[in-house]
């Protein structure tokens, strides 16, 4: 079923920012697709990077995040979680590298 790898996408996501924000020592907010990384997460550039590493080895796979996280060579305010699954989801169609039983 094709939405079945997607939604295991979208709870590596879920689960990376949940483990990112709780080592922060911070109260973990209702996420949904619409989640701005910055805005509404309160995710720095720093902290951003430590997110992305993680879902790279997570998802046992190296992504080129600067293709959505970058805009002009500065980390994008308006990055929503959705359009970061929408990408990961999109570079695995294209390796199929991805495996959801190695993700946890």
């Amino acid at each position: 079923m094709a939405g079945s790898k997607n939604d295991e996408i979208w709870q590596v996501l879920v689960d990376s920012v949940d483990r990112l924000l709780t080592d922060e020592g911070r109260a973990v907010p209702a996420m949904s697709p619409q989640s701005r990384i910055d805005g509404d997460l309160e995710i720095s550039s720093l902290s951003l990077v430590h997110l992305l590493l993680s879902l790279e080895d997570k998802m046992g796979q190296a992504f080129e995040f600067e293709k959505v996280a970058l805009r002009d060579g500065e980390y994008r305010k308006d990055l929503t979680l959705g359009e970061l699954r929408d990408f990961l989801v999109e570079s695995d169609q294209q390796t199929g590298m991805f495996d959801p039983a190695q993700a946890h």
